[in-house]
């Protein structure tokens, strides 16, 4: 889960970023805060190696489930701050929750009001769910099976289908 954390917080780097270069200041409240606690956060539970690094099937589950409601609030916190998405907490959850999980919803009529750090939030919330979150972070933190980590249960969490097979 930290390390899960610590990824998550780099999906904020990049808002931070369009904003600097746009000179959209005032978004960078909603944005670098949320990143750093989520990093910090995700430090500290790294802290501790776990006795046992093999993970069962309910331990997989619960880390996707949990990941799936950590970064939708993360990401809802920074629309809320931001208020241009909406003013109210449940619209913004369910803003950040359609783009992680790409339905396509969306309670923002009007895309090109928003300002660009905002919407390269939205749209990296897409990009990140498009991949699936899981399998996303998979790729970008393999965690190799000599060093006793296994990340089947993980990926058979996230995937659809009864047949799942190691990245390449």
């Amino acid at each position: 889960m930290g390390r899960l954390l610590k990824t998550i917080a780099f999906l904020f780097l990049f808002p931070s970023i369009i904003a600097l270069i746009y000179g959209e200041y005032y978004n960078l409240v909603a944005f670098l805060p949320i990143g750093v606690g989520l990093f910090l956060i995700g430090f500290l539970c790294s802290l501790k190696e776990p006795n046992n690094k093999h993970l069962t099937a309910i331990e997989g589950f619960v880390i996707v489930a949990a990941s799936w409601v950590i970064i939708s609030l993360a990401v809802a916190f920074s629309f809320l701050i931001l208020g241009e998405v909406s003013k109210k907490f449940i619209d913004c959850f369910f803003e950040a929750v359609s783009g992680f999980t790409t339905t396509g919803a969306s309670i923002v009529s009007d895309v090109e009001s928003l300002s660009k750090s905002t919407n390269a939030l939205r749209l990296g919330t897409h990009w990140v769910g498009g991949m699936g979150v899981l399998v996303f972070l998979l790729a970008v933190i393999p965690v190799s099976e000599q060093k006793g980590g296994f990340t089947m249960h993980l990926l058979r969490a996230e995937s659809p289908g009864p047949n799942v097979g190691k990245l390449v």
